[in-house]
């Protein structure tokens, strides 16, 4: 399927372009961190401050490995958009993805105080050591060896000590912009990921028949599906590149932020779903809409609810 054939789809392309700007920033705040803390530290020797990505503080290269991570997934929706807009889904899976890194990245720089960073980057290292411990790849005295190290290093650190990672859902109420980003954009990109109806209805066999009435081919598509994934990573980057500025690179631009009556200009330029469509009857004889086979309750919600 032609992502040309597609109503709207110029838009999904206008946003992606916003987007790769905002990759763009995102690649270039960690050089511009350790550029700064390499000047830092021969200005100042080893008495350098608590606030460079200088390899003294794990937060902060921690935060850099995840926001890299993030980054990478951004560009993959980037690249799955251009492709084909029938990678919707896909890039669902990884705009979820994306947005809980840059949630992570979020909380794990949030505290003012450097110690209280630490504690929580001792807390995600060892939820990386209960992963390897549980995959098989440490023994139960190599796990306890290394949590007992990790304890060691957060108790030398001082400051408030981390029990548990938050989970995304409580990460997303704290930093996000819109009270729906969890709902509408995280949970529905996780869809896909589960292999849900949802996740599969754009492939389903009644939207499917739908659409093809329409005079549609191939499985049902619409712009408005990129909406989601789109949002969750433009939502994402907002929540975690300016604390990542603020605190390790201050003052350096986010020109592709800084676009976002761009991005949100995109967004409210696609077009109306299947169902508003359908029942507009855009060029389809009555008879002919009225004989196609009707969505189900979660397809109607995916579709209505995509962005």
């Amino acid at each position: 399927m032609d992502s040309s054939s597609v109503d709207g789809y110029e838009h999904v392309l206008d946003a992606t372009r916003v987007l790769k700007a905002v990759v763009d920033d995102l690649f270039d705040l960690p050089g511009a961190a350790q550029t700064r803390a390499v000047a830092r530290r021969e200005e100042l020797g080893e008495d350098h401050g608590d606030d460079l990505l200088c390899g003294c503080w794990a937060a902060a290269t921690t935060a850099t490995a995840t926001l890299e991570l993030a980054g990478r997934h951004m560009d993959a929706v980037i690249h799955l958009a251009a492709d084909h807009a029938g990678f919707a889904p896909s890039a669902a899976v990884l705009a979820r993805a994306a947005l809980e890194s840059l949630l992570r990245v979020r909380w794990l720089l949030d505290p003012e105080d450097a110690n209280d960073r630490e504690q929580r980057w001792a807390a995600v290292k060892k939820e990386e050591t209960r992963f390897y411990r549980n995959a098989g790849f440490l023994s139960d005295a190599d796990f306890n060896e290394e949590i007992d190290e990790i304890d060691a290093v957060a108790q030398h650190a001082g400051g408030t000590i981390v029990k548990a990672i938050p989970s995304v859902e409580t990460l997303a109420r704290d930093y996000g912009k819109a009270p729906t980003l969890y709902d509408h954009f995280y949970r529905f990109g996780s869809q896909p990921t589960h292999g849900t109806l949802v996740g599969a209805g754009t492939f389903e066999m009644d939207a499917r028949c739908g659409w093809q009435a329409l005079g549609h081919e191939g499985e049902w598509i619409e712009a408005e599906f990129w909406g989601g994934p789109l949002t969750a990573c433009w939502e994402g980057a907002t929540i975690a590149l300016p604390r990542y500025r603020d605190l390790l690179v201050p003052k350096h631009e986010l020109p592709g932020l800084g676009r976002e009556a761009d991005f949100v200009a995109a967004m409210r330029a696609l077009p109306a779903n299947y169902q508003a469509k359908a029942t507009a009857a855009l060029g389809v004889a009555a008879d002919r809409l009225q004989s196609a086979p009707q969505l189900n309750r979660a397809q109607r919600r995916a579709a209505q609810r995509a962005r």
